[in-house]
């Protein structure tokens, strides 16, 4: 019998290759961990790579894996994209509309009726859509930052989500930690929201790569920052800078070439096409700047953290407490602030109200009136000529001070004198301007300036107008 030649001993064994879809991740180099520098002191500018180094180290580890990288970054955007085409579908006049006019500039327009989205229907179906977007942004995020971290691994979309599903709530509790405390610092004067910001940038990482939660997370990326705050500001600004200003100039060379070929092009549907492939260009762009985004800081996290080794850190509840008392006594200002304007405001309102019981808002107006010169009255007076005298005020003004009027009234003309000081009159004087009118039946009664003679003007006194029987205010006649 001839045995196959490729036949197995009894003490050998057999590993299956594996299966297509996971060949490419198999067969894929792994990347050297970059070099790390000397444990235990600071970078002084040298040992944390360089701008252009973290770049093309984050390039080509981006290349490595760029399908898993780009699968977790697209994946929210294509939720979001989704959610747009229902929200389209929901409002459907405004999209078949679009769809018969035959166009790409018709389908935009129609966009504009997302605001007439008023039943209760579609808005909690618009606030659903939101928050399943929102939800698939962080879970992103989450695992962008894992693949990052454990890239030595092969790790597939399915993993990565998983193992940020696990962590939905730790990650989340970060970022509220960190919200509160770099928030609180920024009503502190600016300047420690900034530093707060700078120290808990690796607070995810930390969480994703050693499993510190919450504020251990945050202290452990202060710790591994502390003394390089300026390098690790300078190579995250400078990324930022320039991913930002590549993605702009793509943008725009994206928009003014599809102008041109949109705009050569004669057919409706190869317009729409054509406008739609150059309108979705750019959110190709979005997954791979997140993907660098969290590879180039998880490259200065991995330096940071064999410069520094924390692993053994652990802070203690007054490091805690102090932050985080920071942040909320930061985010406590400005509340207390407004509640004390506000309340200072009451007490004022109320303090004038009791000090002023007898004025209201006509008396208010009558004295802008007094101050501009100018006098509306009452041409309908329902007090005759004979009240003239004031008489009838007095006894009134007596009655009220009689029932606990606290002011007191010097010349018993029925107004009191925290009223007469009101309207500048004299409180030791009944007629102040002589006018033959009290003081109290020029402001009670027939609206005239108590400390003008002649209100209107006309040459006749106020007094010897009411009586005989006109109106002080040139209406004519008493009726």
């Amino acid at each position: 019998m001839i045995e196959p030649k490729d036949s197995l001993s009894s003490d050998q064994s057999f590993t299956p290759p594996p299966p297509p879809w996971r060949q490419n991740a198999y067969n894929r180099p792994t990347m050297p961990t970059p070099p790390m520098p000397p444990v235990g002191g600071n970078f002084s500018g040298g040992s944390l790579p360089g701008v252009g180094d973290l770049l093309s180290q984050s390039w080509q580890i981006f290349i490595s894996n760029a399908g898993t990288y780009i699968g977790i970054a697209i994946l929210p955007i294509v939720i979001q994209i989704i959610g747009m085409v229902v929200l389209f579908f929901v409002d459907l006049g405004g999209l078949v509309g679009g769809l018969l006019l035959g166009g790409f500039q018709s389908i935009a327009s129609s966009s504009a009726s997302f605001s007439k989205i008023t039943s209760i229907s579609s808005l909690l179906l618009f606030i659903a859509i939101g928050l399943v977007i929102a939800v698939a942004h962080i879970l992103s995020q989450a695992a962008l930052i894992y693949a990052a971290v454990h890239r030595e691994k092969i790790i597939g979309l399915g993993e990565a989500f998983g193992f940020a599903s696990g962590k939905l709530f730790s990650f989340l509790w970060v970022a509220i930690l960190s919200i509160i405390i770099i928030g609180g610092g920024s009503f502190l004067f600016i300047i420690p929201g900034i530093i707060f910001a700078i120290w808990f940038i690796l607070a995810p990482f930390v969480l994703m790569g050693e499993d510190a939660r919450g504020m251990a997370a945050l202290l452990k990326s202060k710790e591994y920052i502390r003394g390089n705050g300026l390098a690790v500001f300078w190579r995250l600004f400078a990324f930022g800078l320039i991913v930002g200003l590549a993605f702009f100039a793509v943008y725009l060379g994206v928009s003014i070439i599809g102008g041109i070929i949109i705009a050569a092009i004669k057919s409706s549907m190869i317009k729409l096409i054509a406008g739609l492939i150059f309108f979705f260009t750019p959110f190709i762009i979005q997954p791979i700047v997140a993907a660098l985004n969290a590879i180039y800081a998880a490259l200065i996290y991995e330096h940071l953290r064999a410069a520094r080794p924390a692993s053994a850190y652990t802070p203690s509840v007054a490091q805690k407490a102090i932050f985080l008392g920071i942040g909320i006594l930061g985010l406590a200002l400005p509340v207390l602030g407004l509640a004390g304007a506000v309340g200072s405001l009451f007490s004022s309102y109320g303090k004038f109200k009791n000090s002023n019981p007898s004025l209201d808002l006509k008396n208010f107006q009558i004295n802008a009136n007094f101050n501009s010169g100018i006098y509306f009255g009452n041409n309908k007076n329902s007090n005759n000529a004979n009240s003239a005298n004031g008489q009838s005020f007095n006894n009134n003004a007596s009655n009220n001070n009689a029932s606990g009027n606290k002011f007191p009234d010097t010349d018993k003309d029925g107004l009191p004198d925290n009223l007469e000081a009101f309207y500048k009159t004299n409180p030791d004087a009944v007629d102040t301007d002589f006018d033959g009118l009290t003081d109290s039946a020029e402001v009670n009664s027939w609206k005239t300036n108590p400390i003008n003679p002649d209100t209107d003007g006309d040459g006749f006194r106020d007094g010897d107008e009411v009586k005989s029987g006109y109106d002080p205010l040139g209406g004519g006649k008493v009726q």
